[in-house]
């Protein structure tokens, strides 16, 4: 783990802008710890739906990143990559009756060398005969492009839309569900590189958990802001999301809308109801005892809107890998509903499309740590065709 100095002051988004073709499979990933750029994998993996979690246990063993290590300066790379819904309802043991667009239930590669800004510093992991590499693409001219166009169109119309909703109303005045999280697909064309993209909607919007990966012939762009769950030194912590609003450049308009979420009754019943079913799948890979609601609700402050959210966390089972936690809990609560397993059979049902990597899970495993966020705000890119997932959760 090396220092660099020059580049403490080099925004991270440049810095990948301006990797280019010979830098094969770029990642931007927004974690904990900062941001990192990586570039070149010494191996990648892209999975079946059906096998994902098996075989990213093989790749994370394989590298050495199936369990933490105690070294603060283990300089062994990282993992960086995405995970699809249909992978998990796969690994739940729920057959769809829809037909995914790629069929991938996993994207991965490893990264024997990276970047990483955090506190203002800039640091490389790695082989350090790399140095002259990384000032070189510092010294690269940027080049500043049009913005891209995209026009989204919906894959449900308003008619469809609306028979569901009433039906997950009825199923929960029946019993079956106290929320049910019910999403679309959007569609667009580009005929742009889906590192642009990213570039793009960054500029625009502050993501804490921005997620930029490609595969062999599509890419995920996801800027979530929700942390799926962060795994550090045997513990555990999630931060569901419930409730948002938007910011405004008028103090008094801002202010109403972080009021209008803080005092709304149904925003604070809803996220009550996820931390509960959170703190119930901590307790699966948590020790007895351990599991604790932090922050039973949150204002959080971003650049463009404000969320509402809590915070749990507990300790790790003795014996139990990274990718058992994983395989534990997905998918995130936030984005099925409650109870999940209920809600995901009724997801099944009533939507109109599979959902692919929307509202499955990124993830970024280090020597130290294993950080997970759910794929939502996110676009799947295929062969610059583009869909972009879009819903919300669903009461009476």
């Amino acid at each position: 783990m090396r220092r660099i100095p020059e580049l403490d002051r080099h925004n991270p988004l440049s810095f990948f802008e301006k990797l280019g073709d010979h830098e094969k499979y770029p990642a931007f990933a927004a974690c904990d710890d900062g941001i990192i750029v990586a570039w070149n994998p010494k191996e990648s993996l892209e999975t079946a739906e059906d096998h994902t979690f098996d075989a990213l246990r093989i790749f994370a063993e394989r590298h050495g990143l199936l369990i933490s290590s105690k070294n603060e300066r283990d300089d062994r790379g990282c993992i960086l990559g995405a995970i699809s819904y249909d992978a998990c309802l796969e690994k739940i043991g729920i057959s769809s009756r829809h037909s995914s667009r790629q069929k991938t239930g996993g994207i991965f590669h490893y990264y024997p060398s990276y970047m990483l800004w955090k506190g203002g510093e800039a640091w490389f992991i790695g082989d350090t005969a790399m140095t002259d590499e990384i000032k070189n693409i510092a010294e690269r001219v940027y080049e500043q492009h049009e913005a891209i166009p995209m026009d989204w169109v919906c894959d449900t119309s308003f008619r469809e839309y609306r028979s569901m909703f009433d039906a997950v109303q009825k199923h929960i005045v029946d019993g079956n569900y106290y929320q049910l999280n019910l999403t679309v697909r959007f569609c667009s064309e580009t005929r742009a590189k889906p590192r642009k993209l990213l570039q793009q909607f960054l500029q625009n919007y502050h993501a804490q958990r921005a997620l930029y990966i490609e595969g062999m012939n599509q890419a995920i762009i996801s800027l979530s802001p929700e942390t799926f769950f962060i795994l550090r030194e045997g513990k555990i912590m999630t931060q569901p999301i419930k409730g948002t609003r938007p910011r405004s450049s008028d103090a008094l308009i801002d202010e109403r809308e972080r009021a209008s979420l803080e005092t709304n009754e149904k925003e604070r019943a809803e996220l009550s109801m996820i931390t509960d079913l959170l703190r119930n799948d901590l307790s699966i890979v948590s020790q007895p005892g351990s599991v604790i609601v932090e922050d039973s609700g949150t204002i959080i402050e971003t650049p463009s809107v404000w969320h509402r959210a809590s915070r749990i966390s507990g300790s790790i089972r003795p014996g139990m890998n990274r990718i058992d936690v994983l395989s534990s809990l997905i998918p995130g609560g936030s984005i099925t509903g409650c109870p999940k397993r209920s809600a995901m059979e009724g997801i099944e049902r009533l939507e109109t499309s599979s959902r692919g990597f929307f509202t499955g899970c990124g993830i970024i495993l280090t020597p130290a740590s294993m950080e997970a966020s759910i794929l939502i705000r996110t676009i799947e890119y295929v062969d610059g065709q583009c869909t972009l997932g879009i819903g919300g959760g669903i009461v009476y």
